[in-house]
């Protein structure tokens, strides 16, 4: 209060020379109260499963207040708007149209491949029938690093090459969907995604007839692909066929070493090879499929190599590009060194080395006699 309003004051009140009448008011505004002072625990919302990733009923994909996603094929909402799965698959995020903007959704695709949203007039709408296996081998085959362990001459551990073959091309097939990496050497394209913990890896490169055909790169990658990868891959030392399953499947056991102080490994493989005269998009087509197999102890492990192991799926096809007919080179991989490398180190260094294979490849084949 200023000097003249307490001397206007004072004025006004005849009481005020006797003390009696004056107000004394608050200098300080009073607080509010507060009951739980902010102790109450966090509702945990968010993403809990991403795209790309299995899921089987009832697993959460997303917590969240509102229709911040809505639900898609083969997802339902609850009622705090709680995203979950009602059939098994891989989690799917997309965008439609909806009246002047656009929705955001999230689907359960049943097949690994399949994109949405789904063209439910030309492929009818996605069905789940919970008494059929889903998971058999023979309904929809997989690709993992489980190394298949026969033993001894009994080979009814082995899928039949028509079942490899089928995963093999579900595998491929899905890698359009994998998120895109690095490119190297300018026109190698890498590319990745997560499947059950174990991490995939992808490269796809294009050559024309000038610099090799389809069947140059045949010739070499669907023959005898292990010993002539010796040729051209320095860090394979050896390469040795164990046994012969049938003209189009054999076992191979490839030795790599690396500078100090990585020890030397060793992989198992059976691959299988398959040529189509007549792919999906008209031109020739051919594949190797190859997935680890445990034969047991070998020469190769007990002279002091760590035993490692990969599965890879390549493919070799024809395609058209502007009126000019090219070679498509698709290889997906996925492997696990084992001994004592790390997994992130390893797996930092896969995307450069599945791409040095390419020029490494076309060099030698270059050399070659005509």
């Amino acid at each position: 209060m200023s000097f003249l309003s307490r001397c206007c004051t004072v004025a006004r009140s005849p009481f005020s020379f006797l003390g009696v009448g004056s107000i004394r008011t608050a200098t300080k505004r009073a607080g509010g109260t507060v009951h739980n002072h902010g102790g109450s625990p966090g509702k945990r919302l968010g993403v809990k499963k991403f795209s790309d990733q299995a899921v089987v009923p009832g697993n959460i994909i997303v917590r969240q207040r509102g229709t911040l996603f809505h639900p898609g094929p083969h997802v339902k909402m609850g009622r705090d708007h709680t995203l979950y799965a009602i059939a098994p698959g891989v989690v799917r995020f997309y965008k439609e149209k909806w009246m002047r903007g656009e929705r955001r959704f999230v689907g359960v695709v049943l097949e690994r491949g399949e994109v949405l949203p789904r063209d439910e007039a030309a492929r009818g709408r996605s069905r789940y029938c919970g008494l059929v296996d889903l998971n058999s081998s023979f309904m929809s085959p997989t690709l993992s690093l489980t190394a298949l362990q026969p033993s001894g001459d009994d080979t009814e551990a082995i899928p039949p090459e028509p079942v490899l073959l089928a995963a093999a091309r579900r595998l491929i097939d899905s890698t359009s969907t994998w998120k895109q990496g690095k490119t190297y050497y300018g026109s190698v394209k890498t590319f990745h995604s997560n499947d059950s913990g174990n991490s995939w890896h992808c490269r796809l490169s294009t050559h024309t007839s000038d610099e090799a055909t389809f069947d140059q790169m045949w010739a070499r990658l669907g023959r005898d692909k292990a010993s002539n990868e010796m040729a051209y891959v320095p860090e394979i030392k050896d390469a040795k066929e164990e046994s012969s399953l049938s003209p189009t499947a054999n076992i191979w056991t490839m030795r790599y070493a690396f500078p100090w102080p990585v020890s030397p490994r060793v992989f198992t493989v059976l691959q299988v090879v398959h040529l189509d005269d007549e792919g999906s998009a008209g031109g020739r087509q051919g594949m190797i499929v190859s997935i680890p197999i445990d034969l047991g102890e070998s020469k190769a492990a007990r002279a002091g190599a760590v035993r490692g192991r990969y599965v890879s799926v390549e493919t070799l096809r024809e395609v058209e590009e502007d009126g000019v007919r090219k070679t498509e080179w698709r290889m997906a991989t996925a492997s696990t060194p084992g001994g004592m490398i790390p997994t992130f180190v390893a797996e930092a260094a896969m995307p450069g080395k599945i791409a040095e294979d390419v020029p490494l490849f076309m060099k030698w084949l270059r050399l070659l006699p005509e």
